[in-house]
């Protein structure tokens, strides 16, 4: 560790919450990582520690302040109607899933279970062809894409349209990691 580093990626975390809340699906990858990079419990949450307070600390002040998603109609506010986010972040989910695996959600669900299946050999044995030392990293930027998806799962996706790049852009890193190690 490099001190001044870790200060100033702590002061630029802050400022990111100022754009926009897809700060948060970066938070994902940088969970995934800890998971995944520390064998201990103890490090983990001592390396997750500073930003987990201040994005904690963020979350309350958007809720006292009624900023962000709160009160805008087309967003779900998951802590005022958790039923109704997870019932959107299920069909989000399936939708993302079939419009990123398949290229469209008209094609239903079923084909995506049946290609991720099928390419899971490949995927293992993609890792496999990698040194050791690399792979925490592979399993946590494909755990991290997952997780990213969890702060934009409010917005209800329409059938009619195309996901949109805003719900896209963190899940499709790992999208694109994991049909490269399929492919390789």
């Amino acid at each position: 560790g490099w001190k001044p580093g870790q200060l100033v990626s702590l002061g630029l975390w802050l400022l990111s919450f100022l754009t926009t809340e897809l700060t948060l699906s970066w938070l994902a990858f940088l969970v995934a990582f800890e998971v995944v990079g520390f064998p201990s419990t103890e490090r983990r949450l001592r390396a997750l520690a500073p930003v987990a307070v201040m994005t904690v600390a963020y979350l309350v002040y958007q809720q006292a302040m009624g900023i962000g998603l709160v009160g805008v109609p087309q967003h779900i506010d998951p802590w005022a109607d958790p039923v109704a986010y997870a019932q959107w972040m299920w069909l989000n989910i399936r939708l993302i899933f079939q419009e990123a695996i398949v290229g469209s959600h008209a094609w239903g669900f079923w084909p995506v279970i049946a290609i991720l299946a099928g390419s899971y050999p490949f995927l293992i044995a993609g890792v496999r062809s990698h040194p050791p030392a690399v792979r925490p990293a592979i399993w946590g930027t494909l755990l991290g894409a997952i997780l990213s998806l969890a702060p934009v799962l409010d917005e209800p996706i329409d059938l009619d349209e195309w996901v949109s790049d805003r719900i896209m852009l963190m899940f499709s890193i790992g999208v694109a990691l994991y049909w490269a190690l399929v492919l390789r």
